[in-house]
């Protein structure tokens, strides 16, 4: 199945935007139902300042009745307010209409009056009123007073703003979803030039990347690929080493091998089987450095082609691979001695087989003749110790921390060797998780090899 690919512009606008979007239209909302709030109050000081200017117009007569003397400019002027109607109603503590409309009366005698004065919206002859009931008093005498406004002019009000409120909002909308898209685009600048200058590098230009005026967020992205950089520079500079040296290497048997069959050619050999043996045993020095090469090629791409871990018997598989080296050490008139105790660990077998059969053809070629070969096997806490050592020439101490690099043997005269033997055990011992020292033999001139693999 294909990786949908996610593009960091549109995730940073999306995201943006679900935060952006929301705010606007919630701050817009708001707005909206503030202003409506101003003009609904505004609505009903209007009709504050009505009541209160009917009161006024109250009067008591000779009689001591409650009358509304209310002139007919007052009167025009209070039943006319724009697109809307505006009816009056006043009446006396006995529900006797003083003035007015008595539908208003009647419509507001049902309601509850709480405080000096409130507000309600009322229905009226199927138009749709706001209506403020005061009570008031004069002489001792209480008395009612409602004026009522149809809600025409303020619905329309209300609606404009509306209108107004959703065009400069989805303008305003526009702009910042506008302003965002620009901004992230700007804000991308400095990836969009990171990419370019890794695209226009050659695949052989390993120079850090510059770090000057890089934002503070791009750093560590910069500082991880300049250290895969570095790192992937030393790779490349240990395979060009590792390529001459393994070309140097392979040279010269196949050199040998040319000079040889070229004298016999130019020479008649006077001892066949004497070049023929040479000339076998060059071609297994070359066979064994092709072998070696193979060998620290698999183990170093392991993390490629993983190999499979299971539990392993390391007594078991010591004895199986020394087996193979007896004849060898009594040819070199070497003693070969084992100390071992049932132990287990995960890990490969053939690659520890491996590990083994190198440490042990080490020793043999460099220990000299007459030499005692000790294998041993210890458990430690939460390890195993396995020992290779002997008690030969040894190797001095100034080359004990360059052994394992490829291609570099300390080696006594007269001897042979690729230089890879340790550095692949190095390998597959750091494939295991475990570790490794090389030292001087306890008590003696000789080498050791200690090595700590994680127990089971």
């Amino acid at each position: 199945m294909k990786r949908k690919i996610t593009s960091l512009r549109n995730l940073f606008l999306r995201r943006m935007l679900w935060v952006l979007l929301p705010s606007l239209l919630i701050g817009g909302s708001l707005s909206y139902f503030y202003a409506a709030s101003s003009i609904m109050e505004s609505y009903d000081l209007s009709l504050l300042d009505s009541a209160n200017d009917l009161v006024h117009q109250v009067q008591v007569q000779s009689g001591g009745q409650l009358s509304l003397n209310l002139p007919p400019a007052a009167h025009q002027m209070l039943a006319a307010s724009n697109d809307d109607d505006v009816i009056y109603a006043v009446w006396d503590g006995e529900q006797t209409l003083l003035a007015g409309y008595d539908g208003l009366q009647q419509a507001m005698t049902n309601q509850k009056l709480v405080g000096h004065y409130n507000f309600r919206n009322l229905g009226i002859k199927n138009d749709n009123y706001r209506a403020i009931l005061m009570r008031a008093s004069l002489r001792d005498q209480n008395f009612l007073v409602a004026v009522a406004q149809t809600t025409r002019g303020i619905d329309h009000l209300l609606r404009n703003v509306l209108m107004d409120f959703l065009l400069f909002g989805g303008l305003l909308i526009v702009v910042a979803c506008y302003g965002v898209a620009l901004g992230v685009r700007r804000s991308l600048i400095p990836i969009e030039a990171l990419r370019t200058t890794i695209a226009k590098r050659m695949p052989h230009d390993l120079r850090p990347l510059p770090e000057t005026d890089a934002p503070s967020e791009l750093l560590p992205i910069i500082h991880g690929v300049n250290e895969l950089l570095e790192n992937l520079e030393k790779s490349v500079s240990d395979h060009r080493r590792f390529v001459v040296n393994a070309a140097h290497q392979l040279r010269t048997p196949l050199a040998i091998l040319r000079s040889k069959l070229e004298l016999s050619i130019n020479k008649p050999v006077s001892d066949l089987p004497v070049l023929v043996g040479e000339l076998l045993e060059t071609t297994e020095r070359a066979s064994h450095l092709v072998s070696q090469l193979l060998a620290l090629a698999h183990v170093e791409n392991a993390d490629v082609i993983a190999p499979v871990f299971e539990r392993v018997d390391l007594p078991v598989l010591l004895r199986t691979v020394a087996a193979n080296f007896v004849v060898p050490a009594e040819n070199k008139q070497m003693e070969l001695e084992f100390e071992l105790v049932e132990c287990h660990i995960n890990g490969n077998a053939m690659l520890l087989q491996e590990l083994v059969s190198n440490l042990l053809d080490n020793a043999i070629k460099y220990a000299g003749t007459g030499a005692t070969l000790r294998v041993s096997l210890k458990q430690a806490t939460g390890s195993v110790v396995l020992t290779v050592s002997d008690n030969g020439v040894g190797v001095p101490d100034e080359y004990l921390s360059k052994l394992g690099q490829p291609f570099f043997r300390y080696q006594p005269k007269n001897s042979h060797g690729s230089g890879l033997g340790l550095a692949i055990v190095k390998e597959i011992v750091a494939l295991h998780k475990g570790s490794i020292e090389f030292a001087t033999t306890a008590g003696s001139t000789g080498f050791s090899v200690v090595i700590l693999l994680p127990a089971v």
